[in-house]
């Protein structure tokens, strides 16, 4: 490698790095939680819990979530769809915002409903992340088999997914400098092999 060309490799790299961090901020920044909503006796006629996660959301904001995955239903539940069921692409998205304060979900929520040949053939899903409203899975239609859940969903409900596997930004950092050190080890080496 010349010295014109490795001097342009360094000098791209260089300007390269403040995207490279700020895109490791961005990433680092997106939050995933799983959530459980346990049927209250007398109010959804199927016992049992229901579990998901919501994929997405950012830090200290109201924002969508990419994705809420159905992923468990109770046995008994006479469901027209078996998990995992992504509800974010049902046909009618009412609600998705979730306001996150601090890593956790304190407000907004989500509610879905897929409706095939008419509601009679579809199915729902609620999940709400205040103190108000309620968290429902319905996936039987005319809600035949529903599971219905606590008036809002405490912080023990809706808890963080642990975000190890997305690399820092300094993680970037030090792959983009062992790079532009192989590539300058690299140069030497073949100056020093032209010049012997």
């Amino acid at each position: 490698m010349s010295r014109l060309r490795f001097s342009r490799v360094l000098r791209v790299a260089l300007a390269a790095l403040p995207l490279v961090l700020f895109g490791g901020v961005a990433k680092a920044g997106t939050l995933n939680f799983d959530f459980s909503v346990t049927n209250n006796p007398g109010t959804g006629n199927v016992p049992g819990t229901f579990t998901g996660e919501i994929f997405g959301l950012s830090d200290n904001a109201f924002s969508a979530a990419s994705s809420v995955v159905i992923q468990s239903i109770p046995t008994g539940m006479n469901n027209l769809v078996s998990p995992p069921i992504d509800a974010t692409t049902w046909n009618d998205v009412i609600q998705n915002l979730f306001q996150v304060v601090n890593g956790q979900v304190v407000g907004g929520g989500f509610y879905a409903q897929q409706t095939i040949g008419g509601f009679s053939s579809g199915y729902q899903l609620y999940i709400n992340g205040t103190t108000a409203g309620f968290n429902f899975l319905n996936l039987d239609g005319v809600d035949h088999a529903y599971v219905e859940g606590d008036r809002g969903l405490a912080a023990a409900n809706i808890v963080p997914v642990p975000s190890s596997v997305i690399p820092e930004p300094a993680s970037y950092v030090t792959a983009l400098l062992g790079a532009v050190w192989v590539a300058g080890y690299t140069w030497r080496r073949k100056v020093k092999t032209a010049s012997a």
